[in-house]
């Protein structure tokens, strides 16, 4: 918990002087989760806490450089994760490892529904000094309709189909759900709704002009990667349908040609009908379920 403390007082001068204390606090994390993980799983941890020590060393030394080897060292500790789950993982049958499917899934589900939190927190503080007015107060309240359809979105049947999906599986295909839905697939989904949220904050100020591409792009395509993301983890869940969710994900990516020609505001109100209609059908037409 110190560490995390340290990565988010540090996070608003990540880039900058505050670089070092970021690249500390995450190698706190990382020494205090192996030796949590060796208590349990003992020689186990060797598979990726090597891994884990490689990004945080990167990001130790990324305080030292500028420019674009900075950025490149900061890509290290994701790339490194990906390979530790790849190529750390057990051979089968798995041993050292046992995942209870209730919790993996409750701990994820808080996780995503602090991410959407933050998001609504960040529609606040997108409002700045601004002058209040019509537009802003729309505008907030797209920003949390936005964040509940979201919500919606997982929480509607997903949580409840993955940990079943987790249950009914063996050791060696219970790790593999866990780490395509809840390391692979959940990396997009909360990635997506950070750049949704930075969306609606720029969003904010603008609601009635148009947006350049750049600000339009943050909000289609936050959502859209959110909803993709969630057809990845329905995927390695094994949960369907996946087409209505598939084609929300397309339909949100459109909206970037309503916010560039018309206005922000309008953009904000086609991207929360998308996912409205999308959630309508979905719970009208096939209920989601586990493939067999």
């Amino acid at each position: 918990m110190a560490g995390f403390m340290v990565c988010a007082l540090a996070a608003p001068g990540a880039f900058g002087d505050a670089g070092l204390a970021i690249g500390l606090g995450y190698l706190m994390v990382v020494l205090v989760h192996a030796g949590l993980y060796a208590e349990s799983a003992g020689r186990e941890v060797i598979r990726f806490a090597p891994f884990n020590l490689l990004g945080a060393a990167a990001l130790i030394a990324a305080s030292f450089v500028d420019g674009g080897f900075r950025y490149g060292l900061w890509l290290v500790p994701l790339g490194a994760q990906y390979l530790a789950a790849t190529v750390g993982r057990p051979p089968e049958p798995v041993t050292g490892y046992v995942l209870h499917s209730f919790h993996l899934v409750e701990r994820h589900g808080l996780l995503l529904i602090v991410a959407l939190g933050e998001s609504v927190v960040a529609v606040g503080f997108g409002l700045g000094e601004l002058t209040l007015d019509l537009g802003s107060y729309l505008g907030v309240v797209l920003g949390v309709g936005l964040a509940g359809a979201l919500w919606w979105t997982y929480f509607l049947a997903d949580d409840h189909l993955a940990e079943r999906a987790l249950i009914a599986s063996d050791s060696s295909s219970r790790l593999r759900k866990a780490l395509g839905g809840f390391f692979y697939s959940y990396i997009p989904m909360l990635l997506g709704v950070v750049v949704l949220a930075a969306g609606v904050s720029h969003a904010l100020g603008h609601f009635g002009e148009r947006l350049d591409v750049t600000r339009a792009l943050l909000l289609a395509g936050g959502a859209a990667l959110y909803l993709l993301g969630n057809v990845a983890f329905r995927i390695a869940m094994g949960i369907r349908p996946l087409t209505i969710r598939a084609f929300g994900g397309v339909a949100a990516l459109a909206t970037i040609f309503v916010g560039v020609a018309v206005s922000a505001g309008l953009q904000l109100v086609s991207l929360l009908l998308v996912l409205v209609v999308m959630l309508t059908w979905e719970m009208r037409g096939e209920t989601a379920a586990i493939s067999s």
